[in-house]
C-alpha cells in the first residue's frame, strides 16, 4: 500500500509487479538511472534560456529573412512538458510540482502501469498541473499522432535515452525524429541529460540532433552520490525556420 506523502515531496514507489524485472531480467525501466536524478534536481530551479536569433533558410530565391526574439524571466512557466523514456517520470513530476501546466510521461508499452503509478501517487498533490501517461513507441509516425491528441511540447525532457550500450545506434534516427516533432517550434526546448562514460555514443546522437537546433547550451550537473564521472546536460533550442521574400 502506497505511504502517505507531504505536498514538497514526490513519490516514486513501485509495486511488486513493477520490482520484478530487477530480479527476472533487463532492469533498464526501473531504475531511476543517475542523469534522471541529476536532471530533476537541475529542474528544481530551472528557467528556460533566452533565445538567440538563430535561422535556416528553406528560400529558393535569393533572399532570406528571419526576425525572431524570446525573452525568460524568473516567473517564466514551464508550460507542457514531455518526458522520453521516462518509467517513473520523476524529472516530469518536479516540472508538475513547479506549475508546469501539464506533464506527459511516455515511455514503452511494458512500463505504461509504471508511470501510471507514478502519477497516480503524486496527482493529489501536485493540483495544479495534469499529469499523464502515455505509451509511445520512437517512430515519426507516432510522434506525429501524439501531437496530434497532446498538441507540441514546450519542453521535451530525454534523460539517459541515448547510450549505445542500452538503445543501439539503430533508435537514434527515430529519437531524432520525435524530439524535432514534439518540440514546439521556435520557443521550445530539449533538455538532453547524459551520465558520461566511455562509449556512451552521445557525441555520435548530437551529430544527428543539432542540425535542427541552435548550438546547445551545456550544463555540467554535479553527480550523485553513486556516480563517478559527468553528468552532461544540454539544452536546445529549435532553430527558426527563415521566411522568404521574392525578389
Amino acid at each position: 500500500m502506497p505511504r502517505r506523502h507531504d505536498a514538497d515531496e514526490i513519490v516514486v514507489l513501485a509495486a511488486e509487479d513493477e520490482v520484478a524485472p530487477l530480479f527476472s531480467g533487463p532492469s533498464w525501466g526501473t531504475m531511476i538511472w543517475d542523469a534522471s536524478l541529476s536532471m530533476a534536481r537541475f529542474l528544481e530551479t530551472y528557467t528556460p534560456a533566452a533565445t538567440t536569433t538563430a535561422t535556416t533558410s528553406t528560400a529558393t530565391t535569393s533572399t532570406a529573412t528571419a526576425t525572431t526574439t524570446a525573452t525568460a524571466t524568473s516567473e517564466t512557466r514551464l508550460g507542457k512538458v514531455v518526458e522520453l523514456g521516462a518509467c517513473c517520470g520523476l524529472p516530469s513530476l518536479v516540472c508538475a510540482a513547479r506549475g508546469a501546466s501539464e506533464v506527459v510521461l511516455t515511455d514503452t508499452p511494458e512500463y505504461e502501469h509504471a508511470m501510471r503509478s507514478a502519477a497516480s501517487l503524486n496527482a493529489a498533490a501536485l493540483p495544479g498541473s495534469r499529469i499523464a501517461t502515455q505509451a509511445l513507441m520512437w517512430s515519426k509516425a507516432n510522434a506525429d499522432a501524439f501531437v496530434q491528441q497532446h498538441g507540441r511540447a514546450d519542453i521535451v525532457l530525454a534523460a539517459e535515452c541515448v547510450s549505445t550500450d542500452v538503445y543501439g545506434r539503430q533508435s537514434w534516427e527515430a529519437l531524432v525524429d520525435v524530439i524535432v516533432t514534439l518540440v514546439r517550434p521556435g520557443t521550445g526546448r530539449v533538455l538532453l541529460c547524459s551520465h558520461r562514460r566511455p562509449g556512451d555514443g552521445l557525441d555520435d546522437f548530437l551529430a544527428l540532433l543539432l542540425p535542427h537546433f541552435q548550438p546547445p547550451v551545456v550544463h555540467q550537473l554535479t553527480a550523485t552520490e553513486t556516480a563517478r564521472g559527468l553528468v552532461d546536460l544540454y539544452e536546445l533550442s529549435p532553430l527558426v525556420q527563415a521566411k522568404s521574400t521574392a525578389s
